[in-house]
């Protein structure tokens, strides 16, 4: 495979010298009219704000203009992924006010998603509106690759008004690119330290008619930190838009990925109780996401969607005892949405939206010490939202919601959201503020599980949250400075505990996290851009009905760090100057980014070898230090690239007990290509 990477690679760098000189006479035929067009274009451009333009699609389950939105959220574009050259999910994620990331030793380790201190359970994670959590909000964020990705959309704060259960905290969804253009390739090889290589292949194209998108990747890692620490990671991605005349469209994205993680240890005591020389992990995760979109008349949409998402986990980690579990968990819903302007005027625009869903999650689990003691439990859950969007003056923006939700795991749940923003355009100033309340849904083990270890209890009440925050953002410079300030609280109810009595799991208390996140922007360049953002959240467990060393009462929660900041600076040179300014941000000559994190002190528990009782600790601060940078050549035919991770190989434990790893390196080269030109196609 990698030689046949490393041939299609070269022979690409051999087109792009051919190319290169049909092209320059391209270039020059193409001059004058370029420069009749660039004034036209310069002049649009100059229009535009150079920050915080767009929309945001998560918060209010449409689109919405960022500046009117009044909730709490960050946008990760699909640029800003590719020079950073994070190749993961949580990396991304990583580097956003409010959020913690929580990682089990090196590649493929347990990866948990904490957003403003509530539960690695707590936050809605979405692919093109396809939820794939698991049942119970959970899930391991250790498999998502970015391949395919458009943008990411963080949204902070209870989201259940909209989204239903498991948006007790927040929302993260994951839009996938759609196809543009003519038809284009591009194909990668990578290598680096801990034996890794990775191989990657995309294809796009597309028309205001339709759009096609298509990558796979394949990732290898063979000699991790630590003894029997192997990884590998085969990921496809695949989106199809296509537009059934001028009013109806229709989508389908798909994202499967299979994985396998040697699991190189036990249990972590001060390190390791003892080292793991069979455990394993084997995983598949399938994700299927359906959308029939028919606009009715002008500001009046309906749309229809269906999504499927499908999980198989198999582990062997009891050491040397010949162990094996499996759980096999299968989610389908489906869903109506409308959308309607019921009043548009100049100043004044009501926007009235209303959906239902149904759903149905499956899961059947099995193990080697309790045959016929596995669960085998099916659940169905159904929903109704409507909400209000009111616009005046393209200024204010003020949003309500509230959802209704039933559920075999229990009987209805209510939740609701009211936000108000303003935006004052003369100082650039834009106070906002939001108050929501959330409900997740206790997991089938906690409810059906039958295994005398871990008995579930049919009467667990579903975990509330209600959030609220309060913010400030400043423009400056005609927004070549972008900065915010946000105080938030997360207050947690009913929270289920593992109590290993009978039932094990019961509704064991109340928790509270509350704290202010900064995010700064600046770009006082083309560029040249610096960010960076601070999160400072005290938690602590209000009541606890039980004892139990990971859930005390009056003390911090585990895991979610007091203070967390990151900053980061990138740099991109333009490709050539005729070129409008929109390209040349997707076609850079040279790139740079360097990225810096930093994450306080927090408690964490060690649990050593049975029968030895748990120790709570404090896992020490750390600092990290990344760097990566591409250069394009030939024509921008070809890209070297390569990245640095962890600098100044700092020893940190995301988790105590766990190392993750040490200075990492990565080197590849990439070819594009133009397959219409390959194939002399006009």
């Amino acid at each position: 495979m990698r030689i046949v990477m490393a041939w299609v690679v070269m022979a690409a760098v051999g087109w792009a010298q051919a190319g290169g000189e049909e092209k320059k006479e391209e270039v020059k035929a193409d001059g004058k009219e370029k420069e009749e067009k660039k004034e036209e274009v310069k002049e649009k451009e100059e229009q535009k704000p150079r920050t915080g333009e767009g929309v945001v699609v998560t918060a209010e389950r449409m689109e919405v203009e960022q500046r009117l939105a009044p909730e709490t959220y960050t946008i990760v574009s699909k640029r800003e992924i590719e020079v950073r050259q994070q190749e993961d999910l949580h990396e991304a994620l990583r580097f956003s006010p409010g959020v913690h990331i929580a990682e089990t030793a090196g590649k493929g380790g347990l990866t948990s998603l904490f957003i403003r201190g509530g539960e690695s359970d707590h936050a809605l994670v979405l692919v093109d509106g396809v939820e794939v959590n698991s049942d119970g909000g959970g899930i391991d964020l250790a498999w998502f690759t970015t391949d395919g990705f458009d943008r990411v959309e963080i949204v902070r704060g209870a989201g259940s008004s909209v989204w239903g259960a498991d948006a007790m905290s927040g929302v993260v969804h994951v839009i996938t690119k759609r196809g543009e253009g003519s038809p284009r390739a591009r194909i990668s090889a990578e290598a680096g330290r801990y034996g890794v290589w990775r191989e990657k292949l995309s294809f796009e194209t597309g028309t205001s008619e339709y759009g096609f998108t298509f990558a796979i990747s394949r990732y290898d890692r063979s000699n991790g930190r630590f003894s029997h620490s192997t990884y590998d990671n085969s990921t496809a991605v695949g989106r199809f838009d296509y537009a059934l005349g001028k009013h109806t469209t229709i989508r389908a994205t798909a994202r499967f990925a299979v994985e396998r993680a040697d699991q190189f240890a036990v249990d972590p005591g001060p390190r390791f109780a003892w080292e793991d020389r069979n455990g394993e992990k084997r995983a598949t995760h399938f994700v299927l996401g359906l959308e029939l979109v028919q606009r009715i008349m002008e500001g009046w949409t309906v749309s229809v969607r269906a999504g499927r998402f499908d999980e198989d986990v198999r582990f062997d980690s009891l050491g040397s005892f010949d162990y094996d579990s499996q759980s096999k968990f299968e989610r389908t819903r489906l869903g109506a949405q409308t959308d309607g302007a019921v009043f548009d005027r100049e100043n004044l625009k009501l926007v009235l939206s209303a959906g239902a869903e149904w759903a149905r999650e499956e899961l059947v689990t099995s193990d080697s010490f309790s045959a016929g003691l596995g669960i085998n439990e099916r659940r169905q859950s159904r929903g109704g939202f409507a909400q209000a969007k009111l616009e005046a003056w393209d200024r204010l923006g003020v949003v309500l919601s509230g959802r209704v939700d039933q559920s075999t795991g229990y009987r209805t749940g209510y939740t609701g959201k009211l936000g108000v923003t303003y935006d004052v355009k003369e100082t650039g100033t834009r106070p906002h503020a939001s108050i929501a309340n959330g409900i997740k849904t206790p997991t089938m083990v906690e409810v059906f599980s039958t295994n005398p270890f871990f008995l579930g209890n049919d009467d667990l009440r579903p975990e509330m949250s209600r959030t609220w925050d309060i913010g400030i953002e400043q423009r400056l410079c005609s927004d070549l400075l972008l900065a915010d300030v946000t105080f938030f609280e997360n207050r947690m109810r009913r929270l289920v505990q593992f109590t290993g009595g009978t039932p094990a799991f019961q509704n064991a208390g109340n928790a509270l996290a509350r704290g202010v996140e900064v995010a700064v922007a600046v770009k006082p360049v083309d560029w040249l851009r610096f960010d960076a953002g601070y999160t400072y959240q005290r938690t602590r467990v209000t009541h606890s009905s039980i004892t139990s060393v990971t859930f005390e009462e009056r003390q911090p929660l585990i895991r979610r760090p007091d203070h967390e900041g990151f900053a980061g600076a990138a740099f991109q040179l333009n490709y050539e100057d005729g070129i409008p300014k929109a390209d040349q941000k997707d076609h850079p000559r040279v790139s740079a980014s360097i990225r810096t994190r930093f994450v306080g002190r927090r408690d964490d528990v060690i649990f050593y070898d049975f029968p030895a009782p748990a120790d709570r600790v404090k896992n020490r601060r750390y600092l990290k230090l990344d760097l990566a940078a591409e250069w394009w050549i030939l024509d921008r035919n070809l890209r070297v690239f390569g990245g640095i991770q962890n600098l100044f190989s700092r020893d940190y434990e995301d988790v105590v007990g766990y190392p993750n790893d040490r200075l990492t390196f990565i080197v590849g080269v990439e070819a594009a290509f133009d397959l219409a030109k390959v194939f002399g196609v006009k």
